[in-house]
């Protein structure tokens, strides 16, 4: 059993080395437009290894999509490919951003901001002084 995975990953104008003393099979898809849907990504993601399921991160009061998804693969090895080859990809134009998951848990494909979405969503960003 290999302990400690290094994926490199392409960033603009660097490469840069990434170790993972522990893997699961579990990733987080974020940075995903609420209009996305489960079957896209089971077509983007099926081409790299075979999934057990997906959950779709969704709004606690509304039940709507709110950009974010749990992807469970069979094995580590696939989640670990589909990590090394689409994280930073692009889906519904937007730029997704993958991560490894400690696994999912119920409950946690709900939004933990106030409004029942993203935290991300509810903040305000200050504006800039002219």
């Amino acid at each position: 059993m290999i302990r400690e995975w290094v994926s490199l990953v392409w960033k603009p104008d660097t490469l840069v080395k990434i170790k993972y003393p522990t893997l699961t099979n579990t990733l987080y898809v974020g940075n995903l437009s609420y209009s996305t849907k489960e079957n896209q990504i089971w077509k983007i993601f099926n081409k790299v290894g075979k999934l057990k399921r997906i959950i779709m991160g969704l709004n606690r009061y509304t039940l709507t999509s709110c950009g974010f998804c749990f992807i469970e693969f069979f094995s580590k090895n696939e989640a670990f490919w589909a990590y090394s080859y689409l994280n930073g990809i692009e889906i519904d134009n937007r730029l997704v951003r993958i991560d490894f998951d400690e696994g999912f848990k119920k409950g946690r494909q709900f939004g933990r901001g106030g409004k029942g979405g993203q935290i991300i969503d509810e903040m305000e960003i200050p504006k800039k002084k002219k």
